[in-house]
């Protein structure tokens, strides 16, 4: 575990899995609002996928926070960032509301820096 590591690296790491996990944790919390937040976004399935998503969410985190296959726990990250974001951020759908379409766009612009930095992980 972080055997082949410099300590800013294994910082960074666990930074990025404690960053999924409270950010996991916090959105547990608010199940019943984020499933209807799918089901409004007409998200098949919205509980069923908001287990699932928590399922990558965790694993990924846990994967990359113990330094056990990282590279899946990278690739899950990535995977659930793009769906997570895809459903919950699609500021070209926004209507009426400038203020909700600079929002989501700056949380994509955001998650694509995530993604960047987690690739560096690897």
């Amino acid at each position: 575990m972080y055997a082949d590591k410099t300590a800013i690296q294994i910082f960074v790491q666990i930074v990025f899995a404690l960053f999924f996990i409270v950010l996991g944790i916090k959105n547990l919390i608010a199940w019943p609002a984020t499933s209807g937040r799918m089901r409004d976004f007409r998200v098949p399935f919205p509980a069923q996928s908001l287990a699932f998503g928590f399922v990558m969410q965790f694993t990924g985190a846990l994967l990359v926070l113990f330094d056990v296959y990282t590279p899946v726990g990278v690739a899950i990250l990535i995977a659930f960032t793009m769906v997570a974001t895809w459903i919950f951020h699609r500021f070209w759908l926004v209507k009426g509301n400038p203020f909700r379409v600079e929002f989501d766009f700056l949380i994509v612009v955001y998650n694509v820096f995530v993604i960047a930095a987690l690739i560096l992980i690897l």
